[in-house]
């Protein structure tokens, strides 16, 4: 099913404002992600994927020593470059068990050769998640991005039971715990979002008018019996 406009464009102005705001920068905080994953398991959620992302911006100059640095940082990962409508990609990949992980240097196909510097990482195990983020997460993160490179943590999964009961049992349930402050919806038939302020994650995404630290999107899966959701801290940064 595609997303609406409407969602679309909710989507679109998360990415703008986190990859060209310069005040969306502040200090990293992975344990967002073990918050996450103890909240929707109390409201008895099945997750099914744990996402890390961070990005940072490079000039030519910087890109070029990053480069060099992954691959002698990452020696025994798989490397790729690949080339597309005026845009390089260069990427490093590695997996183990059920956990992946990503650095990517892409360019923003300008002449100003501006490249942007990634680094994700996707789990579909939770005890894999967990150690990584207390042994590893850290570790690499501090090799390859400055200390205040913001991170974005997201879960995915489902609820049992239909969107209408889902949001007035789980999603209140989630939203009174962490006393969040509602700013934006988006409501349809078969499909909720919600971006909120809570004081229980670090630091806000500042927009406009307002701060934004968590993102839900809620849809009623094809089955009916169950509701899939996608929540991110301080943004959801992947299609909803």
């Amino acid at each position: 099913m595609k997303m609406s406009r409407a969602i679309k464009c909710l989507v679109l102005i998360g990415f703008i404002i986190t990859v060209y705001g310069n005040s969306t920068i502040a200090e990293s905080d992975s344990n967002h992600l073990l918050r996450l994953t103890e909240d929707v398991q109390k409201e008895n959620g099945h997750i099914e994927e744990w996402t890390v992302h961070t990005r940072e911006r490079l000039n030519k100059q910087e890109m070029k020593k990053v480069a060099l640095k992954l691959q002698e940082y990452l020696s025994e990962w798989t490397f790729t470059a690949d080339e597309k409508d005026d845009k390089e990609v260069f990427s490093a990949s590695h997996s183990t068990g059920k956990l992946r992980q990503q650095f990517q240097i892409v360019s923003t196909g300008q002449q100003e050769g501006h490249y942007f510097l990634l680094y994700t990482v996707i789990s579909t195990d939770e005890d894999q998640i967990r150690t990584f983020m207390k042994r590893e997460f850290a570790k690499n993160y501090s090799q390859f991005f400055q200390e205040s490179t913001r991170v974005f943590t997201c879960i995915k999964g489902s609820f049992d039971g239909t969107l209408k009961g889902v949001l007035s049992k789980q999603f209140s349930g989630l939203i009174n715990g962490w006393k969040a402050k509602k700013l934006e919806v988006v409501s349809e038939e078969n499909f909720y979002s919600l971006s909120a302020y809570s004081e229980h994650f670090n630091q806000g995404l500042p927009l406009p008018s307002h701060q934004m630290n968590v993102q839900i999107g809620l849809r009623k899966n094809r089955s009916g019996a169950k509701t899939n959701f996608v929540i991110g801290t301080p943004i959801i940064t992947t299609e909803y």
